[in-house]
């Protein structure tokens, strides 16, 4: 054996090797921005989500300011994709958020999203309604998806619910995302 097929030889078990120690096991890409990594549950919401959001969102022990602190640090890139992006409902306490069924003040509430739920949002819109001046960030609702059109229970939104519903942006925080979401 020649030294170049010897050293050639060696460099194949060295990266065979090393591919052994190294897994990269995505689950399958879905059409919807999701998806999962490997077997931890760890969820994908475009290229951007890690399981460090996972892990913020299941901590039972942050306050919801801390709760809101250790999301922003964790949602810093911009959001992949065409949507729907993730969202989390924070500052609510019992009451949960309404979903109404537009962005101004004449429209209803047809739903409820608890605090520290899910919701997925297609894009934002300026109305002239702000549903809580004290928050900050001016009259914008998301327009998310939601799994019915009636009734006023507490409900978590999916990527593929069938029904659209609006809630007031100052009640929800980016999930894995900057927030810089498409307007409607």
């Amino acid at each position: 054996m020649t030294i170049v097929a010897a050293a050639v030889l060696a460099l194949g078990t060295l990266i065979g090797g090393v591919a052994a120690f190294v897994k990269h096991d995505d689950g399958p890409a879905n059409s919807d921005n999701t998806g999962t990594v490997g077997n931890n549950g760890c969820n994908i919401n475009g290229d951007q989500s890690s399981c460090t959001v996972q892990q913020i969102m299941g901590d039972e022990t942050l306050t919801d300011p801390e709760f809101r602190k250790e999301m922003a640090k964790a949602s810093t890139a911009a959001p992949a994709g065409a949507g729907p992006y993730q969202f989390v409902v924070v500052d609510t306490g019992k009451l949960g958020l309404m979903v109404r069924t537009g962005p101004e003040a004449d429209d209803e509430q047809f739903g409820s999203v608890g605090n520290r739920g899910i919701v997925w949002a297609d894009c934002q819109q300026r109305s002239s309604f702000n549903g809580d001046p004290s928050m900050g960030v001016g009259p914008v609702w998301l327009k998310i998806h939601w799994p019915q059109t009636t009734g006023k229970e507490f409900a978590n939104s999916q990527p593929k619910d069938p029904a659209r519903g609006w809630v007031f942006r100052g009640y929800v925080i980016p999930a894995g995302h900057n927030g810089k979401i498409p307007n409607c």
